[in-house]
């Protein structure tokens, strides 16, 4: 807009969009399904084994659904999978209680079961950790306290100490609510179990606490164990707020940038999400990133860079005419997006793709929408964008099956988008 040209609309790309998603999924059901080995994942040994087990400790408290009732009559080993292994009652201890065991307020539960089936458990049935009942600071019904399994490394403080010893509640501010030694269940008080080299904590608390624990070398995060997102009562402001976003951008009402800051700040002020999801959300990398690059691309163009860079396009290109140069362009940017991200290289060229639009007088939203897609084709490697390397490892891929198959992918995208461009857009 700044350069004299009319901005683009929420869906003035929607028509490619759409060929493009026809001619990948053909592509992938089709051809690369043949192209595409399969293979098959070794066997789950966690899951053969059953060494995701923890034990927890659970308190009962006044309100909770299971006081009066027995061990049988709650069948919670048929609805959830678990089991209780002890009972303490004051000062009694109650060993492998039977079925016709009642439960009762202030009993303390150590109870063995799967990770999601314990938090299962405790939020249909409300019983409590230690530390929610002491602090009630994780705001269980809230949503904000968040699991996460960690390990414990080499050279960690609590090696060799227990819980107790590192006072760790309150130097992390985050609870302890189960265990497992090398792979082995673990059954002893949790707070009085010395720690070795390898032993998994099942931890709960904040999203700062969380992230205090990982920046500790002593412990190593693992996959978090998400808790059931139960009723969301502000998900029908969430989706009125997501589609006034699009509808106010889509009609003019609003430019993009607006709408969606408008959309965020309603999002936190009627307590869609909070604060704190939103920072543990942002990749933090990626701004910095941008806030590099984006002088970056200023640079380019103040300095005579950009013009340079889009003059020899312009000359390489130049036998094949229009065409040619809307395919050099999405090439260019699909083999930088490969190694830098699909942002950045958008950023730095867009400026090289305006002046060469001006040179080659060809119509400068056709060499922009080239960018555009070809900066989304990061189908050639496996760290070309984040879902790649999502499914990487699940799927059993190896390098080369993202250069053989993500190759000719983008290979007819590139095709499907010279083809179609000047089309949409003619000079």
């Amino acid at each position: 807009m700044r350069r004299g040209y009319d901005a683009l609309g929420m869906f003035s790309i929607t028509p490619l969009g759409l060929i493009s998603l026809a001619v990948g999924l053909l592509f992938l059901f089709t051809a690369g399904r043949v192209l595409m080995p399969r293979r098959f994942q070794p066997p789950d040994l966690s899951a053969k084994y059953d060494v995701r087990r923890f034990v927890t400790e659970l308190h009962v408290p006044e309100d909770s659904p299971a006081n009066g009732r027995s061990l049988a009559q709650l069948r919670w080993g048929e609805r959830y999978g678990v089991t209780v292994l002890d009972i303490e009652r004051g000062d009694q201890e109650i060993t492998a209680p039977h079925g016709d065991r009642h439960i009762r307020p202030g009993d303390i539960l150590y109870v063995q079961g799967p990770a999601e089936h314990l938090l299962e458990l405790a939020r249909r049935q409300q019983l409590e950790t230690p530390r929610e009942r002491k602090e009630h600071e994780l705001d269980r019904a809230g949503g904000r306290g968040r699991l996460v399994e960690v390990l414990v490394a080499p050279g960690s403080s609590l090696v060799g100490r227990t819980l107790r010893d590192l006072n760790f509640a309150q130097h992390f501010d985050a609870a302890v609510i189960a265990i497992q030694q090398h792979g082995v269940t673990v059954q002893e008080r949790l707070a009085e179990i010395s720690f070795r080299v390898g032993d998994l904590l099942l931890v709960r608390g904040t999203t700062t606490a969380l992230q205090r624990l990982a920046d500790d070398p002593g412990f190593v995060p693992l996959a978090e164990v998400k808790a059931d997102a139960g009723n969301r009562p502000r998900a029908g402001v969430a989706a009125a707020i997501m589609a006034g976003v699009v509808l106010s951008a889509s009609f003019g009402v609003l430019d993009i940038m607006t709408a969606a800051l408008t959309g965020m700040v309603l999002m936190v002020f009627t307590r869609c999400v909070h604060i704190e999801e939103i920072y543990g959300e942002v990749e933090w990398l990626v701004i910095f990133v941008l806030a590099g690059l984006i002088p970056l691309g200023l640079a380019l163009e103040t300095t005579g860079a950009a013009e340079l860079l889009a003059g020899w396009v312009v000359t390489i290109s130049s036998p094949l005419g229009e065409i040619g140069l809307i395919a050099a362009f999405y090439l260019l940017t699909a083999v930088m997006t490969a190694v830098v991200s699909n942002a950045a290289t958008a950023v730095m060229l867009t400026p090289v793709a305006i002046i060469a639009a001006t040179q080659g007088g060809v119509n400068p939203y056709a060499l922009l929408i080239a960018v555009m897609f070809g900066a989304s084709a990061s189908f050639v490697t496996p760290f070309g964008y984040q879902t790649n390397v999502m499914i990487y490892g699940p799927g059993g891929y190896r390098f080369m099956d993202f250069v053989k198959v993500g190759g000719l992918l983008n290979l007819i995208l590139l095709i499907t988008a010279t083809l179609f461009i000047p089309l949409f857009w003619p000079s």
